[in-house]
């Protein structure tokens, strides 16, 4: 599949949200915090716009005026045909290609060794810590989240699965290298 359906991570989360149901910016922000999408999509609360105007001058999204009951007009994203088509195919290529991508965690682990051995055991005990607080909240907060429509509890599901999954195996991991540290 070609390079240019590998969307940055906040511009293929705002399309995605913008195809579930059009939104505007603010629909966007609460729709993120409230599925806690900001800590794994590194997707600040000012670049939510931003990401929408880029998406806005591709000619993924358009603005339609929307009245907010009593509020202001709004202008609402809605998904365009040529939106829908970068989307599907972002999304075929992110589940066909994309592996466990290098991160930060392994840039660390190259140079651990520049660490101090008791720097390196605190290091890895706080990832066990954070590790296991965020896998018992996935578990915890699954049902919460996961919609009444069974197309896109399917994809939820396989999101929480998925993430749960790579929590686990980290924190076996991260407790397998506690294990081996001296005391």
């Amino acid at each position: 599949m070609p390079r240019e359906f590998e969307l940055p991570l906040s511009e293929f989360v705002v399309l995605g949200l913008v195809a579930e149901s059009p939104r505007h910016g603010y629909e966007v922000e609460k729709e993120i915090q409230r599925r806690r999408l900001r800590q794994w999509a590194r997707l600040g609360r000012s670049l939510v716009y931003d990401v929408l105007e880029r998406l806005r001058r591709r000619g993924w999204i358009g603005l339609r005026e929307a009245h907010l009951g009593n509020g202001p007009v709004v202008r609402r994203a809605h998904l365009t045909a040529k939106g829908r088509e970068a989307l599907t195919q972002a999304i075929a290529h992110a589940i066909a290609v994309e592996v466990l991508q290098p991160s930060r965690t392994e840039v660390a682990l190259m140079f651990s060794w520049l660490l101090p051995s008791a720097a390196f055991a605190e290091a890895v005990d706080a990832r066990v810590r954070l590790a296991s607080r965020e896998l018992a909240e996935s578990r915890m907060s699954r049902e919460r989240y996961l919609s009444d429509d069974p197309a896109v509890r399917r994809g939820q599901t396989a999101i929480f699965d998925h993430f749960d999954a790579v929590l686990a195996a980290d924190l076996a991991w991260a407790q397998a290298i506690a294990a081996s540290l001296p005391e």
